[in-house]
């Protein structure tokens, strides 16, 4: 299952003027309709929601408050270089997670993710992901709200104009 929603909740958070609890709650509300009004999810399985922080928390709390599956975080930075550096992890025991993240630039993080914790069948939430990180990450599933088209040379996704580049958990968290 490949879906791209091409959603107005997830165009609605690229905007650069939303920022802090608006972007926040804009989150919460492109995963609640994605989630309950697209029945997308019908052929979906997985037992535990993997949130990669910051970005993606909106989202991955969004998406347990509906399913009421169990949820782990894990804290992972991209390098200049696109390496990924985990810093934090706590995770419950699955067998077939979902992870979300809120802009999927490089695709980087979740093939480091997926790596690390021996992921087999990649299945992935996400507001944007660029066609770049769906090539390297090559997901059995996934559920984007936009696809990008192009990177910046420094690995945003470069959203629709009016839109510029932005990194979505500066955004939500600094003021």
């Amino acid at each position: 299952m490949n879906i791209v929603l091409n959603s107005e909740s997830a165009i609605k958070c690229l905007d650069n003027n939303i920022k802090g609890p608006a972007l926040y709650k804009a989150m919460c509300d492109f995963t609640a309709a994605a989630y309950k009004d697209t029945n997308k999810f019908n052929n979906l399985e997985f037992d535990v929601i993997i949130t990669i922080l910051r970005a993606a928390l909106p989202i991955g709390i969004t998406l347990y408050q509906i399913t009421n599956k169990q949820v782990g975080f894990i804290s992972a930075i991209r390098q200049k270089d696109l390496s990924i550096e985990m810093t934090y992890k706590n995770i419950p025991h699955f067998k077939k997670p979902l992870i979300v993240d809120g802009w999927v630039a490089s695709g980087n993080t979740i093939a480091a993710v997926a790596k690390k914790f021996e992921i087999k069948e990649v299945n992935i939430l996400a507001l944007v992901a660029s066609q770049q990180a769906l090539n390297l990450i090559k997901p059995t599933s996934y559920v984007v709200g936009h696809l990008a088209q192009n990177l910046t040379p420094e690995h945003y996704i470069i959203p629709p104009a009016p839109f510029k580049p932005r990194d979505g958990g500066n955004d939500m968290f600094y003021l």
